[in-house]
């Protein structure tokens, strides 16, 4: 567990504007930061109405960006551009100039639990099951694995982003090879894009036989496959650039071999699927719902693939012709010949 003493946590909130800013609160159940112009979500989820009453929810992080994209669904207080704040932008609700034990303003954010972490977008790059949490109680801020139950969530929308401070976007997991592969050491996969608050869920490294059916003849897959998700809360029909580093360049010929629908609709099957080998990587891009998209559910990515070589795999084959082609191109040619001799008999 990764915990900062407040001299760390002054130094990180030099990054983003603090708290002691007038407030605005709105008619929609929202309250406006002056400074940061970040609107956020007045009660923690579970609360509502003028004083927040009510049961606050608390989540796994998984289960705390799944709230984004069911509130947008909804039109959570009438907007749909809600997200999970990063950590700065969590941050810059702690107000560290009153006591301790409430670092946050009770009349713009009535009710807050003190004594309960808040789930922050933000991986904890060291760490990659990790993410950036906020202790209201103190300002302290300190990193929790993301499986971890009971943390709160308040949404925010707007605003000046603070997410150039952070690897909000971007997530990435090392693991060893898979067991039974010949590739030894350490197997990284890396996910870009697909919205502010996209991220890896779970990623797993096994054999290629084990995704569901054994590679075509003659296609081996040293290294296995790595299986991924994301989160459920990337972009509907967004884009997510995937980059797997391997502990040793890649054999020539290398091509990316992807299992499950090619196309959307089609049963599942081994298939090459566009991607960039150089030396050590793999870099490609899957679109939500589309090919090598395995997972029909929108605003989430399950990606099993791995580098294989072998099979003459993406070399397309020659054309051939039917009997009957074969048979006419044959009296073609006999009727060249023939006139090419007749010619020179005249």
């Amino acid at each position: 567990m990764v915990l900062f003493n407040r001299f760390v946590l002054l130094l990180a909130l030099c990054a983003a504007p603090l708290a002691q800013a007038a407030y605005t609160v709105n008619a929609d159940g929202t309250v406006t930061d002056t400074t940061t112009g970040l609107v956020w979500d007045r009660c923690v989820l579970g609360r509502s109405g003028a004083t927040c009453n009510g049961t606050v929810n608390s989540y796994t992080w998984a289960e705390a960006l799944a709230q984004v994209t069911a509130r947008n669904s909804a039109a959570h207080l009438g907007h749909t551009d809600w997200r999970l704040p990063n950590v700065n932008e969590l941050e810059s609700l702690v107000d560290l100039s009153v006591a301790s034990g409430a670092t946050i303003d009770g009349a713009a954010s009535p009710d807050t639990p003190t004594f309960g972490y808040f789930w922050s977008s933000t991986t904890y790059a060291a760490q990659p099951d990790f993410a950036w949490t906020v202790l209201f109680s103190n300002g302290y801020t300190g990193a929790r694995g993301k499986t971890s139950i009971g943390y709160f969530v308040r949404l925010v929308r707007s605003g000046q982003s603070l997410a150039s401070f952070d690897s909000v976007g971007t997530s990435s997991y090392t693991a060893p090879a898979p067991s039974g592969s010949s590739g030894p050491g350490n197997v990284t996969t890396a996910v870009a894009g697909g919205g502010a608050t996209c991220a890896l869920g779970s990623v797993a490294y096994q054999s290629a036989n084990s995704v569901g059916a054994t590679p075509p003849a003659g296609v081996t897959l040293p290294h296995g496959v790595v299986n991924f998700t994301t989160t459920p809360s990337c972009t509907a029909g967004g884009t997510i650039t995937v980059t797997l580093t391997y502990p040793s360049a890649l054999p020539a010929g290398t091509q990316f071999w992807k299992y499950g629908p090619a196309t959307a609709g089609n049963p599942a099957s081994w298939y090459v699927h566009p991607a960039t080998v150089a030396g050590n990587t793999i870099t490609y891009s899957v679109t939500d719902n589309g090919q090598g998209d395995s997972n029909a559910t929108v605003g989430q990515i399950t990606d099993p693939g791995g580098p294989g070589v072998g099979g003459g795999a993406g070399i397309a084959g020659v054309p051939t012709l039917s009997q009957w082609a074969l048979m006419l191109l044959a009296a073609l040619m006999a009727l060249a010949t023939f006139l090419t001799l007749r010619r020179r008999a005249d």
